[in-house]
Parts: C-alpha cells; sequence; structure tokens
C-alpha cells in the first residue's frame, strides 16, 4: 500500500524514500496504472460538488506503493465523483520515482500532480506551483516549515498522509518466546535482544538489503549530532567531511554489526522492504526497520497481523536514544508545467477537506499533520508514544532533518549505506557519498563549497 519503500546526514531522504520504498507493494512498479474502486466513505466534500462544464483528465504520480495506499485510491475517487474530473493514476517503482520525476521537471514532460515528500530536497522547488487553500493555517508548525520554500516563503508541499514514526518493527509473540522485555533504552539493549532470538532459532532481523538506505541511520544517529554541536553546520558549509568525524564513521561501522554477528537473513540482498514487512507480520523473522506507516500495508496485504507487530525507537548508541517522528512525509506538488494547473490545485484542496482527511484516516488510521483534525492513532503509534511519555525521551525528526535542515544529501547517502552492508570500507563509502553531494553544491555555488 504505501511507497515504503538519509548521515548522518540525509539520511530521511533515502531512508524515506526506500524508507518508503523499504515497504512496497507486492505488485511490481509499472509505468502508469487507473485508480481501482474503492469502498464509498461517509465524508461528504465541502467545497464544490457539481460537475465542471468541461470534465479534463488529471495526470497523477508517484511511487508505487503511495499509489497503491487506499485512502488515496478513496480521496480520488471522491473527487472524480464530486466534480466530473477524471484521475489518471501514473505509478512507478519506488526506488526510480524521484530520479525519473526530476528528469520530467527538466523537460516539462510532467504529470498535473505529483506525490513526493514534504521537503525542500527531492526534486528542485523553483519547478513548483504555490499552494493555497484553508489546510495550509491549520499544518502544525514542523510540517509548515518542509513546505514552505525557502526562496520566496511560498507552500508548495501539500502534506495528506499522517505523521509517521521510524523505528522498529518487532513480532509481539516471537519477542515472547525468546524472553525479550521491552523497549530498547540502549544499543547493546538492542543486540542482546538479537542474541536472545538467534539462541531461540528465529532470524534476529529481516534485511532487506536489495533497496538503498538505512533506516537505522535516520531513526538512531542523533547521538552523533548531539555529541557534537556543530557538526552539522560544519558538514553543510564544508569546514569537515563525513569521513573526517571519528564519531560518524564509528556509527557508519555500526550498520555491519547485524550482518558480521549472522543476525540476518542470509539472502539479504535479494530482499524488499515488502519480504520484510511479510517476514515480521507472520513470524518468519523478529524484527524489521522501517516507520510506522506499515501498519496500514499490514493490514492491507496480511490481514489480522497488524496488532500482533509492536514499534520501538532505536538508537545506535549507549547513552542517548530520541523517538523520531517524519515531518516530510507523503505530500502533494503541482509543477508549474502541468497542463491542468487549476484543476491540480481544485483536486488537493478537495482532498485536503476535514471531512475527506478523517475518511481517509479511518482507512490508514495516523497521527494527523493538521491542527484540530482528531484522528485514530493505530496501535503501533500508541506504544511508542507511551514510551516516549513513560521515559521522557526526546522527539526529534529524522537525523538529515534535525540536523542538515535544508541541506541536500544526494541519493548517494543511501547507495553507500548499502554498500557499506556489502562490505566497502566505511571512509571510503563516505568520501565517495561526500564527492557527490560536495560537486553539487559547488556547482550551486553554496557558501563553503
Amino acid at each position: 500500500m504505501s511507497g515504503v519503500k538519509r548521515s548522518v546526514v540525509s539520511v530521511l531522504m533515502v531512508v524515506v524514500l526506500l524508507l518508503m520504498a523499504a515497504c512496497s507493494s507486492k505488485t511490481e512498479g509499472t509505468d502508469k496504472a487507473s485508480t481501482s474502486p474503492t469502498p464509498s466513505a461517509t465524508a461528504s466534500p465541502e467545497q464544490t460538488d457539481k460537475p465542471h462544464k468541461d470534465p479534463v483528465t488529471i495526470t497523477f504520480s508517484t511511487f508505487n506503493g503511495w499509489g497503491n495506499n487506499e485512502s488515496i485510491k478513496l480521496a480520488l475517487k471522491k473527487y472524480e465523483e464530486a466534480t466530473g474530473n477524471k484521475v489518471e493514476v501514473q505509478l512507478y517503482p519506488d526506488d526510480q520515482f524521484v530520479n525519473l520525476m526530476k528528469a520530467k521537471l527538466a523537460t516539462g514532460d510532467v504529470p498535473d500532480i505529483l506525490s513526493l515528500f514534504n521537503d525542500q530536497s527531492s526534486i528542485p522547488t523553483d519547478t513548483l506551483e504555490p499552494l493555497e487553500g484553508p489546510w495550509v493555517d491549520t499544518l502544525i508548525d514542523t510540517a509548515k516549515k518542509n513546505a514552505t520554500r525557502k526562496s520566496d516563503g511560498a507552500i508548495v508541499n501539500a502534506p495528506w498522509a499522517s505523521v509517521p514514526f521510524l523505528g522498529i518493527l518487532y513480532n509481539k509473540e516471537l519477542f515472547a518466546k525468546a524472553g525479550i522485555e521491552v523497549p530498547f533504552k540502549t544499543y547493546s539493549e538492542f543486540l542482546a535482544a538479537c542474541e536472545k532470538l538467534k539462541k531461540a532459532g528465529i532470524t534476529p532481523i529481516l534485511y532487506n538489503g536489495k533497496e538503498a538506505g538505512a533506516i537505522e541511520i535516520g531513526s538512531g544517529m542523533h547521538y552523533v549530532f548531539e555529541k557534537n554541536p556543530t557538526l552539522g553546520s560544519d558538514l553543510m558549509t564544508n569546514k569537515i567531511k563525513p569521513s573526517d568525524s571519528t564519531d560518524l564513521v564509528e556509527a557508519f561501522t555500526k550498520l555491519t554489526d547485524k550482518i558480521n554477528k549472522g543476525y540476518v537473513n542470509p539472502q539479504y540482498k535479494s530482499l524488499t522492504g515488502m519480504d520484510g514487512l511479510e517476514a515480521v507480520a507472520t513470524g518468519k523473522a523478529g524484527m524489521f526497520f522501517n516507520g510506522t506507516w506499515c501498519y496500514g500495508i499490514i493490514k492491507q496485504s496480511f490481514p489480522g497481523n497488524e496488532d500482533k507487530v509492536g514499534f520501538l525507537p532505536f538508537t545506535l548508541s549507549d547513552d542517548y536514544i530520541a523517538v523520531t517522528q517524519l515531518f516530510n512525509g507523503q505530500s502533494f506538488q503541482v509543477p508549474k508545467k502541468s497542463k491542468h494547473k487549476e484543476e491540480a490545485k481544485e483536486l488537493i484542496n478537495f482532498i485536503l477537506q476535514p471531512d475527506i482527511l478523517k475518511a481517509m484516516y479511518e482507512l490508514t488510521p495516523g497521527i494527523s499533520p493538521y491542527k484540530g483534525l482528531e484522528t485514530k492513532a493505530n496501535s503501533w503509534e500508541i506504544e511508542i508514544n507511551k514510551y516516549a511519555e513513560q521515559f521522557n525521551w526526546p522527539r526529534k525528526d529524522a537525523t538529515d532533518i534535525q540536523y542538515l535542515p535544508g541541506f541536500d544529501t544526494t541519493s548517494a547517502l543511501g547507495e553507500q549505506a548499502q554498500s557499506i552492508q556489502y562490505g566497502k570500507d566505511v571512509k571510503k563509502a563516505l568520501d565517495d557519498w561526500y564527492q557527490k553531494y560536495a560537486d553539487l553544491h559547488k556547482a550551486k555555488r553554496d557558501p563553503g563549497f
């Protein structure tokens, strides 16, 4: 259902890309697809309910996983019924969509509306139309900041999905069988739990090595920046390279612990995020790194198993832990070269009405990024919120957004994180990643580069 599929430094992009591709749908990505019928909702539109005199077909492109989300299918169906317009849904492979859209935006061969991340680095924001509507004033502060183009203060992203958490999905029955107590407060406790699962004959972690990215970085590396308060600004102004930081090198090296200690599935190089969800939901593995948006995916793909899975925060440190929440989730964008810009903006404003959003959250429970919109949290969100309150753990955004705000770390971060787990030297991988983002920022003439 959702595109489930970023370092120190960019983890979120890749994480949340592959973080959200880390849970891609069972269906293979295709170039195009049409919305399929979904159950009707009780919500009624508050805006227009009269068909346009001249109906148009709006093209909508997104990740394969996101486009298969039942809640977005419902919203698009309600829009078509209310306006008489049609929506042609174009779905692309989760690991290719961002780069494909960058290419299309460069050539002008664009869809009328996109759904990408609520950030400033996935695609060039100067290619996007400003958006406005009643929903803008109700966005929570962090989400609104992410949606705002820095060059002119225009809102260019329109969030439609919940504000998810990053961390560990775990199978409750397998944990009970191995005698594991939750939550983990330290990295050592996490490794000890892996050892207990292994001794009980259970695969501790399903690692989706076929996909680039490392959610462990996005959710577990806050301690590096908390320990080194100037590290983020030093990286963003080219005063230091990632490989110059011993703490960063150590943190990235820990990515290989789960492999070197035999805690992952032997065939990890061939597995995807959907394999990870199936394994943790059906009891084939104890844990899988991803986000709370996967609750809806398991509910849809492995019905009855979603509440057999729990959700935990994660840290790569024995001295610091934070609860990681993503404010750059699924959002709409309208390209400046869209053929139906006004209709695309009307579609966004239609879907972001409270009644439509509530109907969407009924299908996919979650925490809304809009003030005053009461929604039902799913059991995973309830659990991780409980730990945050019980232990007074700080809530942080993903590492790149929290400590490298607005800095384009490029997709190379996820690719190099993957290569480290395939055996590449950590410093070499960090240097290759640095070269990629340094070239980009040098071309943009950013300070320090």
